[in-house]
């Protein structure tokens, strides 16, 4: 048995209110971004593709619900940019694993990034339209159909050779750099400093867009194997979490010290007596972690 008309209109709401924050969150990692050269650093270079990505996939979630040319243009959308931010958190974590685990300098993979980011979502994501794969489903957006062999395939593809993969990555290299930073604890470099202050900038935000891509992860499966029952809780968690990405963006962005001195240097004039006192206290929590 499917959702009532009720929990479809529920879950449409969600998709129209989150995905319009996650929007709203990548104008304003783009306006930080291009509005402050001390932002343009190369770990933010890195989540502002993230957040591209990202905000493409609002978009094309945002087209609601279609049919014909616009279908095949949505599901282009939801499946090059959903598979494009998964493909940038790895590309992340991989930046964070090669500058603290092996001391390489992560700019210098740049090219390779970029390659693999905006290349590598395209093979799944031209296959189903060529062959017409892309299909509206009950809650009126189009996607990967399930409904044949050849779609669960395709979407099996999508998460396990790529989600699942990435996740299981990401497990690894956060328990990694965890440990190695135990054991350079008591002998601090200068190398270990910048490797410590790379990866604060990226432990958070990589947990938090991890967890988010779980609950997509067991939904769709869910919807795989269950497909007549789909979970109205599952599906809620999903889009929202997925949604809201764009706004996890912001938070990497402003909870950087960087990012917070810019803003506090451009808001000081209007509110004076906060800023200064925000910015004395954000001074001293930011002497104990580097």
């Amino acid at each position: 048995m499917g959702f009532s008309d009720y929990e479809k209109a529920g879950v449409l709401l969600c998709e129209l209110i989150c995905n319009s924050l996650g929007l709203l969150g990548v104008v304003l990692v783009m306006i930080l971004y291009f509005g402050y050269s001390s932002v343009r650093i190369f770990t933010f270079k890195l989540v502002f593709f993230f957040a591209l990505c990202t905000g493409g996939y609002s978009i094309g979630v945002l087209i609601g619900p279609s049919d014909n040319y616009v279908c095949q243009i949505q599901g282009v959308f939801v499946s090059y940019f959903g598979l494009a931010s998964i493909i940038w958190l790895g590309l992340i974590t991989h930046s964070a694993h090669s500058l603290v685990i092996h001391g390489h300098n992560p700019e210098s993979n740049l090219k390779k990034y970029l390659l693999i980011g905006f290349l590598g979502p395209l093979p799944s994501t031209i296959i189903p339209a060529i062959i017409n794969f892309y299909k509206r489903n009950p809650l009126g957006m189009c996607w990967v159909s399930s409904s044949t062999p050849g779609g669960k395939a395709l979407i099996i593809l999508q998460l396990w050779l790529v989600l699942v993969f990435i996740m299981i990555y990401i497990t690894y290299v956060l328990i990694s750099i965890q440990k190695s930073l135990k054991k350079r604890h008591e002998n601090v470099s200068e190398n270990t400093l910048t490797a410590i202050k790379y990866f604060n900038r990226l432990k958070n935000f990589s947990i938090i867009i991890y967890l988010s891509w779980t609950f997509a992860l067991i939904n769709i499966l869910e919807l795989l194997s269950n497909g007549s029952s789909p979970s109205f809780a599952l599906t809620i968690l999903h889009v929202m979490f997925t949604g809201l990405q764009g706004l996890f963006c912001v938070g990497a962005f402003i909870k950087d010290h960087v990012v917070y001195e810019a803003l506090i240097d451009t808001f000081s004039t209007c509110l004076p007596c906060l800023i200064k006192r925000s910015k004395k206290k954000r001074k001293l929590e930011l002497t104990g972690r580097v």
